[in-house]
């Protein structure tokens, strides 16, 4: 367990996920609103938040939740790279609604681009950002990653093209 040092928000901690946590967090991964910009459909219902979190979350060579006190709040990920990309990872965060604009994502963020380099022996770590979502990128420039270019037709969700924006920070 990570304590996250923040004057207003001393109670802010990353924590290994389990299984059991997919009801919890099944209420952003269900939220429209939070899968706005992300890569990943919104889940339509538990049973497939329950399978993401049985299938998946061993696949991540870090996956924490985002606890507040004791309350799951959201998660943040690290997938590192294999082959010639084991240098680096990709970042990705996502926070309950409710806790959106508190600076809570910038100091996970910032304390899991620490620990990642650390522990995973990476050399970068890098997010890759839909351009119309202004709160993450906000979060990546505020976490001291740099943007590295913009992704012009980078991924198609439902036959409809989408630009990304690649952040990146390095050891």
């Amino acid at each position: 367990m990570y304590h996250i040092v923040k004057d207003n928000y001393p109670q802010v901690t990353l924590r290994a996920l389990n299984s059991s946590d997919y009801l919890v967090a099944s209420k952003w991964l269900m939220d429209k609103e939070v899968a706005k910009y992300v890569r990943w459909n919104v889940y339509k219902d538990i049973d497939s938040v329950k399978k993401f979190f049985e299938e998946e979350l061993h696949k991540y060579a870090y996956f924490k939740g985002i606890y507040f006190g004791n309350e799951l709040i959201g998660s943040i990920t690290l997938q590192k790279g294999t082959g010639e990309a084991a240098c680096r990872a990709s970042l990705g965060f996502v926070l309950s609604r409710d806790f959106w604009g508190k600076g809570i994502a910038t100091k996970a963020v910032k304390t899991v681009i620490s620990r990642g380099f650390e522990e995973l022996k990476i050399c970068r770590i890098d997010a890759i950002i839909d351009p119309r979502n202004i709160a993450s990128r906000r979060v990546c420039e505020k976490s001291g990653m740099v943007q590295e270019g913009y992704l012009k037709n980078y991924i198609v969700r439902n036959t409809i093209l989408y630009d990304r924006i690649l952040f990146a920070t390095y050891k």
